[in-house]
């Protein structure tokens, strides 16, 4: 069985991107992801632990990205809204624990998630560890951010210095050594380094890198699922759905590591959305040229990621049709693989369900020219079967519904 081996630096570049379109929080998030990892490197840690705090400062504030506080965010300007949200300590309250509880479903962060529960916790309430250290430096990172967007995004010398006001007055809230390290950060070159697309970040730290597990990189995209996903109630178990149906009508046709990877592709397929408004989202409408773009954003999002070619391809392809009437490169048949094409049916038959229309599979039935027909006839003996699209949920909502935050 094929050995999966995804870059870390090639996945976060996709989640950065992800996280920079979630409206109130993206931008801050990105930044304090980078500044965290900065301050790290002041500090004189290794390209390990400097990678751990740049991921646990990007999804620090995952805790305000679920569907019920994201519904108050509307009211909010997209990136600088996180100034007014602080406003509101009833939307803030708990963001911690919910993003902890997220973190853990992370197998490669899992250990890490105390110090996204305790990022807001002052030195003083802190012990000295090593994950209390870490939620310190998130800590820091996430008010050099914050005071950066207090300065439109322009880390000049007054931005320096109304952060080095608010370091000493704060004193007792940092570790000294925190202090200093994030002093130092801000007065580097800033302004160059904060891209506000947030896409760049790790030319910064070019020396980083790691290789990945399979385990730790579907946790991933699940968590870039949910942020996708649930930006509308009807597709927010959609990804899910599709990455295991597809896996299921795998198992007849493909080998194991294929299958592993249509589960991949069925996760991805649909991350482009993140660039779409939930209007456009909602509307479901394959003749809506701005819903079509979505799968080429996602194509985009997923440029020069090597570590999964094959996979990519079966996942922006999942509109395209055998009879070459798909979008939006109209490939045909010859064109399209085994894997691409069972993306394609799990996608299709999801969808119709979510929208609620009558037997969904009898209408897929008489479009044969557009689907496998092999795959079809394992879909049919699925649901013949009782197998049913609706007992697949997120887990990342899983977490969230836990400490009650989700309706």
């Amino acid at each position: 069985m094929r050995e999966w081996r995804i870059s870390v630096k090639e996945l976060s570049k996709v989640l950065m991107k992800v996280l920079r379109n979630v409206p109130v929080v993206g931008l801050h998030s990105v930044q304090t992801a980078k500044l965290s990892a900065l301050v790290g490197q002041v500090m004189g840690y290794g390209s390990s632990k400097v990678m751990r705090l740049y991921l646990l400062g990007a999804f620090h504030d995952v805790g305000l990205m679920i569907p019920k506080l994201r519904k108050d965010y509307e009211k909010f300007s997209f990136d600088n809204g996180i100034l007014e949200l602080l406003k509101h300590e009833d939307l803030m309250d708990n963001h911690g624990i919910i993003g902890a509880k997220i973190i853990e479903s992370i197998p490669m962060l899992e250990e890490l998630s105390i110090a996204i529960e305790e990022h807001h916790t002052p030195a003083y309430e802190l012990e000295i560890g090593e994950l209390h250290i870490m939620a310190n430096i998130i800590n820091v990172a996430n008010m050099m951010s914050l005071e950066l967007l207090k300065h439109n995004n322009v880390a000049d010398e007054e931005f320096i210095e109304d952060f080095k006001k608010y370091i000493e007055s704060h004193k007792s809230e940092y570790f000294p050594d925190i202090r200093s390290a994030a002093l130092e950060a801000a007065k580097m070159e800033a302004q160059m380094m904060l891209s506000a697309d947030g896409e760049d970040h790790w030319n910064d730290f070019a020396e980083i890198d790691e290789v990945m597990d399979l385990s730790s990189m579907m946790s991933f995209l699940t968590l870039a699922d949910y942020l996708v996903d649930s930006m509308d109630e009807s597709t927010k178990h959609h990804s899910t759905r599709v990455a295991f149906l597809a896996r299921e009508i795998a198992k007849e046709l493909l080998t194991e590591s294929e299958g592993i990877g249509v589960y991949i592709a069925g996760r991805m397929h649909d991350l482009g959305k993140i660039y779409l408004s939930s209007e456009v989202i909602s509307s479901r409408n394959d003749n809506d040229y701005r819903f079509r773009l979505h799968v080429v954003h996602t194509y985009k999002m997923f440029d020069n990621f090597r570590s999964l070619p094959n996979v990519v391809s079966w996942a922006v392809t999942h509109h395209e049709r055998l009879d070459g009437s798909g979008y939006p490169w109209h490939l045909e048949r010859k064109d399209l693989s085994m894997p691409a094409r069972i993306v394609q049916l799990a996608d299709e038959y999801v969808s119709l369900v979510e929208k609620e229309v009558d037997n969904p599979i009898e209408l897929i039935e008489k479009q044969s020219e557009k689907f496998d027909r092999e795959a079809v006839k394992i879909l049919e003996k699925l649901l013949e079967n009782g197998y049913d699209i609706t007992e697949y949920y997120d887990v990342v909502d899983m977490y969230v519904r836990e400490v009650g935050k989700n309706d």
